[in-house]
């Protein structure tokens, strides 16, 4: 058996697969990440090839190639931006529980996770937007305590009839809040720690100190042994994703807003290590953390532990799913 993963432009596999494309083989199966201008030459040789010979397996990425309708396919973008060609096929996967429509869901889980040392540096990286929406700010001034709370419990009323686009544009926009909220409060009590990386961030803080500018490519050297904070992603709420990945498995210390599906990925244990559901625990953590290098070290080695041995549910949760 062998997997093909297919990707265009080479972004898809530099800045999403994280250390999957280190993976040679899953099981008994042959795997194979190819990106780069001559796949336009050869992936309608590789597709004949799929196409009549049993067990060879391609995965495309996003739109790319999007005549291909009935090839499995890996949605990294927002779920609502999936294109009605693609719309009506039932072959699409996204990695995360918020995915609108029918879509089908896989899960990747962190690989070749490196060894490090603790840091006091506090790292967040993302983008922020805070555009102003109407509704959103409507939403947010009226429930800021309620959204804070049950933002992530899949329970929690805004999920309702998510498969409306708007719902989803509305999710979106109250993650950037919650991401505001926190970070704002992250640059009073850690003005010397905390730094933030990523996209408009200078609207949050009239402070410029805090704010880096960095090359994409090192980011996993920002994340290696510092405390990285995460409040999940804005198409989702599941907890293992591009981001967290790739803090984990470059050796950072994920310090994770309690998501639907913690206690499931991590344990229980780890999750009372790394999880919170309030600033106040946020803020606890990290003074612990900060004022332990034991226990800052005790905890990188359980996540280490925790992902050793993760072949099998990678292959059930990812690999088994496009068969």
């Amino acid at each position: 058996m062998t997997y093909i993963f297919l990707d265009k432009y080479g972004y898809r596999t530099k800045n999403h697969y994280n250390n999957l494309i280190k993976l040679k083989k899953i099981k008994n199966a042959n795997v194979f990440f190819i990106s780069g201008k001559r796949l336009v030459i050869f992936e309608p040789i590789l597709y004949l090839i799929s196409k009549y010979k049993k067990n060879i397996y391609l995965i495309y990425t996003d739109d790319q190639f999007k005549y291909r309708l009935l090839v499995n396919r890996i949605w990294w973008n927002n779920p609502s931006e999936v294109p009605d060609k693609l719309d009506k096929c039932n072959n699409l996967f996204l990695l995360d529980f918020l995915s609108i429509k029918y879509f089908k869901r896989i899960q990747p889980y962190p690989l070749f996770i490196e060894k490090s040392k603790p840091t006091k540096k506090i790292i967040y990286i993302s983008e922020w937007k805070d555009d102003q929406n109407e509704c959103i700010e409507r939403l947010w001034s009226t429930n800021k305590n309620n959204i804070l709370k049950k933002f992530y419990d899949p329970s929690f009323n805004i999920y309702q009839n998510i498969c409306d686009d708007k719902l989803f544009s509305i999710f979106a926009g109250l993650s950037n809040k919650v991401r505001g909220y926190y970070c704002k409060n992250l640059l009073k009590d850690f003005p010397n720690e905390f730094k933030l990386l990523g996209k408009d961030w200078e609207n949050a803080s009239k402070s410029s100190k805090n704010f880096m500018n960095y090359n994409p490519e090192s980011r996993r050297e920002i994340y290696k042994g510092a405390i990285c904070v995460d409040f999940l992603s804005k198409s989702g709420i599941s907890v293992l994703y591009q981001r967290t990945l790739e803090i984990i498995e470059s050796g950072g210390l994920l310090i994770q807003s309690y998501g639907y599906d913690s206690e499931q990925i991590y344990g229980q244990e780890l999750c009372q290590k790394i999880c919170f559901r309030s600033y106040l625990e946020l803020r606890e953590l990290i003074i612990f953390y900060l004022s332990d290098f034991n226990a800052f070290e005790d905890t990188l080695r359980l996540i280490s532990s925790h992902f050793n041995n993760v072949e099998n549910l990678l292959y059930d949760k990812f690999f088994a799913k496009m068969i």
